[in-house]
């Protein structure tokens, strides 16, 4: 759940930098990158927790909506698919605010490690990455078009 904290502090922080361009927000997003470049051990450790619950089955399925918009606070803990369902999200999450770290973490894993998550990286998380940018995209052309500006 603290994770899930971080990650939406730092993806609203990172939608506030680009709509107001808050340069001392910016500055405390940029520190909280280092510290995890700097020490991946923390990375690592949160990535390789969610490894371990990442549904085994390659046929799990989870709406785009709920990858989205699952609430970490709900998550009943004693229910299996519940965990998974936190899982994903997490990924997402984790994904969209630290790409490079990710993808660094997992291009270094074991072969074993990179199937399961490109499947679901694939079958989940890409899309529900693409439609959360095109949102945003959608945010920023109201908010241009509002202040009368042309695109």
């Amino acid at each position: 759940l603290t994770w899930n904290a971080l990650l939406d502090k730092v993806r609203l922080g990172n939608d506030k930098c680009r709509r107001e361009k808050s340069e001392d927000y910016q500055i405390v997003l940029n520190s909280i990158s280092t510290y995890f470049e700097n020490i991946p051990s923390v990375v690592e450790s949160f990535l390789a927790f969610l490894g371990a619950f990442m549904p085994a089955n390659p046929n799990f399925s989870m709406n785009e909506e709920e990858v989205l918009t699952l609430d970490p606070g709900s998550v009943e803990i004693m229910n299996s698919r519940s965990v998974m369902k936190l899982t994903v999200h997490s990924l997402f999450k984790f994904m969209t605010c630290f790409p490079t770290l990710a993808r660094n973490y997992y291009s270094s894993s074991g072969i074993h490690i990179l199937k399961l998550i490109n499947s679901f990286v694939e079958k989940l998380i890409t899309p529900s990455i693409w439609n959360y940018e095109t949102h945003k995209l959608h945010i920023s052309q109201d908010i241009i078009t509002s202040k009368g500006l042309k695109l």
